[in-house]
């Protein structure tokens, strides 16, 4: 996939601390800013969503990106709760395998 296109981002924070950068809030905000108009998000290092992953993703993301002037945000469930979901996981990590990446280098940002 282009890496224009795969972001990779992190949704999840702890109090007030930093955090792994660059931040979901923030990439979608920027994403919607600069015309980017649909959004597909994702957590597929979780093996299953949460309740806060779901809200995070569905709820606030959607809010932030479409506030900051995007069209359509959509939350996809977690890499395994559907076999599609599955597939495209597998089809990320011989990607990354291919490309030469480690669990160390990021796509996208």
């Amino acid at each position: 996939m282009d890496e224009r296109r795969l972001r990779l981002s992190f949704q999840s924070r702890f109090g007030r601390a930093k955090w792994l950068q660059p931040y979901t809030a923030d990439t979608a905000a920027e994403l919607a800013r600069s015309g980017v108009r649909r959004l597909a998000s994702s957590a597929p290092g979780f093996s299953a969503d949460c309740l806060e992953t779901v809200e995070e993703l569905g709820v606030e993301i959607r809010d932030l990106f479409l506030q900051a002037g995007g069209e359509n945000s959509r939350a996809f469930p977690a890499s395994t709760t559907a076999r599609r979901g599955c597939g495209c996981s597998r089809r990320w990590r011989v990607e990354s395998w291919r490309m030469g990446l480690t669990g160390k280098d990021k796509i996208g940002g």
